[in-house]
């Protein structure tokens, strides 16, 4: 995983993977991700957070037990007794998981980050962005703006130094996103028309930019717009 967004510390790390974890739950089935891969990431962030409370806990135990230690061995003599230190009980153990949490969640990230519904604000959301990543995505992020135009969307973004776009769509079926076309003018006409049972219907276009045959940056936020159908 790119340290860049993962934390140093474990107190820290303990800290984003409760955020990664419980955003995963909301944001992850729109982003192509699982129900059994939530529920593992959810378990790694359970079980890493009661070990760390744990250690810290029996690290406070074992200096106690030093310091009777050291009493009993160094201390002047006396006939009265001290109480033995108290030892913290373990409580119950959660869901044991195999090792290589944050490799895991860093797999789980990058399947992610190459959905077609991945932005900048889910992934800031998710902790999973680092500023300078934000800083570059709005630097290589589409700014789509949509109008409708002769009855028909017509989509308009900035070209800047990039040859295209490549659009995709999410026309409201349950499809999702779907790619839709190429677009190398700063200007591009969607020609579907509604199906001749649909009055009415809201599309959703997102794209990313093309630099020759490749796509790159991140893709541009959704944008909606409502179609309806020409008399």
């Amino acid at each position: 995983m790119a340290s860049s967004y993962l934390p140093t510390t474990d107190v820290e790390k303990n800290k984003w993977l409760k955020n990664f974890a419980a955003k995963l739950a909301v944001q992850g089935p729109s982003l192509g991700v699982t129900a059994s891969e939530i529920t593992t990431t959810t378990n790694d962030s359970i079980l890493f957070s009661f070990i760390l409370d744990k250690v810290d806990v029996l690290e406070k135990d074992l200096s106690e037990l030093v310091a009777y230690k050291n009493a009993l061995s160094k201390g002047e003599t006396s006939n009265t007794t001290s109480p033995f230190p108290i030892i913290s009980s373990i409580g119950t153990v959660p869901t044991l998981v195999p090792s290589g949490i944050f490799k895991r969640a860093g797999k789980i990230i990058t399947k992610i980050k190459i959905n077609t519904a991945y932005t900048n604000a889910i992934g800031q959301d998710l902790g999973i962005e680092t500023h300078a990543e934000s800083k570059s995505a709005l630097m290589n992020q589409p700014i789509l703006k949509i109008i409708i135009k002769g009855g028909k969307p017509e989509l308009s973004y900035v070209k800047r130094k990039y040859s295209g776009i490549d659009i995709y769509v999410d026309r409201n079926d349950g499809k999702g996103y779907l790619f839709l076309a190429t677009s190398v003018k700063s200007k591009w006409t969607d020609e579907t028309k509604l199906d001749s049972t649909i009055k009415a219907a809201q599309w959703t276009y997102k794209a990313i930019y093309k630099k020759g045959d490749e796509q790159v940056g991140n893709f541009s936020n959704p944008m909606s717009i409502a179609i309806s159908k020409q008399l």
